[in-house]
């Protein structure tokens, strides 16, 4: 008797430990889900960043090209005067 008591009970365990291993797969696939999203989020934006840098750059760039002109516009502008 006390031998199938402890059997049943050794059953009624490992099907609650079965149970419980398999509802928490598809939670833990939530949680991949979730990760890969957050994770694609981050580099959407880090990717937006490094885009906003770049036109940034060109902006600056280009401003320093049109002062550069200005500037040697000013210098022939000085030397036709001197001669």
């Amino acid at each position: 008797m006390k031998t199938m008591l402890a059997a049943m009970f050794a059953v009624v365990i490992g099907l609650s430990f079965v149970g419980s291993t398999f509802a928490q797969a598809p939670a833990q696939e939530e949680r991949k889900e979730k990760r890969e999203e957050e994770r694609k989020a981050r580099e959407d934006e880090r990717k937006a960043k490094q885009d906003e840098r770049k036109a940034k750059r060109e902006e600056m760039k280009a401003k320093h090209e049109e002062r550069k002109e200005k500037r040697e516009e000013r210098k022939e502008k000085r030397e036709e005067e001197r001669k």
